[in-house]
């Protein structure tokens, strides 16, 4: 993770797209120095705890079918080992969240590393036509993790816009 950086009260901080995000930063550090290593057993590691089973669990508590196929995407999308570059750049949309006049519904796992949690109730309050659903035992991939209750809020939400749009007012 690239970015510009702010210290605050002695803490340190990211900037990257428009997002202060915490001390994450020394995990994903950790990664980028096992993968200067050729760790990549290290990284994979320090990546699914991130993304697929969320900081605050272990992996035992998380559904094993599941996990299995998280880690298949990930292993896909590990950009080291897919030749991609990161697209961070320093620009950033945030100041005009509040322009946008179509429905938007935004899901998030509870489980999920803190500041993507916060970085979706940061827009969740910046949205005027934002409908913002939290799947309290997921991670970072709740479509993934609960797919029933993903395609339940998804589709209730679709019906909402739908009939919304049948009407002529904004969901």
């Amino acid at each position: 993770m690239s970015g510009r950086t702010r210290n605050v009260n002695g803490r340190t901080y990211v900037i990257l797209g428009g997002w202060i995000w915490s001390n994450i930063e020394r995990l994903f550090a950790e990664a980028e120095a096992a993968e200067q290593r050729g760790d990549g057993r290290t990284v994979m590691m320090l990546m699914e705890q991130l993304w697929l089973v969320g900081p605050g669990r272990k992996a035992t508590q998380v559904d094993p079918v599941y996990l299995e196929r998280a880690r298949q995407l990930l292993t896909q999308a590990f950009r080291p080992l897919n030749g991609a570059k990161s697209q961070d750049g320093e620009w950033s949309a945030v100041d005009r969240l509040g322009q946008l006049t179509i429905p938007v519904l935004l899901i998030a796992g509870g489980q999920d590393v803190p500041d993507i949690v916060g970085a979706a109730r940061f827009m969740a309050d910046r949205l005027p036509l934002v409908r913002f659903e939290m799947i309290e035992d997921a991670a970072h991939l709740p479509n993934m993790e609960r797919p029933d209750q993903f395609d339940g809020i998804l589709g209730d939400w679709l019906v909402t816009i739908g009939a919304a749009k049948l009407s002529g007012s904004e969901a």
